[in-house]
């Protein structure tokens, strides 16, 4: 099995999304709303700076190590907030497990790090 390389994938899966949200109104008469106009707003720098802070909290590495086929994948909503003291922090609004739509609206820079990580993550058969 040959793999595509990170960028490349990550590419061609928002492309092949938008196709689809284009198409969407011809399948069902429902059209999809795409995230394209969020991801071109989207700072892969910013995301970097948070994924960097968050991995700094965890305190032993053993609890973001795959070990063995199972792994679970969910994404949390958060809002920043200033509190009463005039620092910032972060307020988690709603944890939705099952639900990976809002990786499609991350750049295609932190959509191929994403690949890149499953791709080294799990065994290839």
């Amino acid at each position: 099995m040959t793999l595509m390389d990170p960028e490349s994938a990550a590419a061609s899966m928002l492309n092949q999304l938008e196709q689809f949200v284009d198409y969407s109104p011809l399948v069902g008469g429902y059209g999809l709303i795409s995230l394209s106009p969020i991801r071109e707003r989207q700072d892969w720098r910013l995301n970097e700076r948070f994924c960097r802070s968050a991995l700094r909290l965890i305190k032993d590495e053993e609890l973001i190590e795959v070990d063995g086929g199972e792994f679970f994948v969910g994404s949390v909503d958060f809002m920043v907030r200033r509190s009463p003291d005039g620092r910032l922090s972060f307020v988690a609004l709603e944890a939705n497990g099952g639900s990976n739509r809002g990786y499609t609206a991350l750049t295609t820079h932190n959509m191929s790090q994403m690949c890149n990580g499953y791709q080294e993550m799990l065994p290839v058969r």
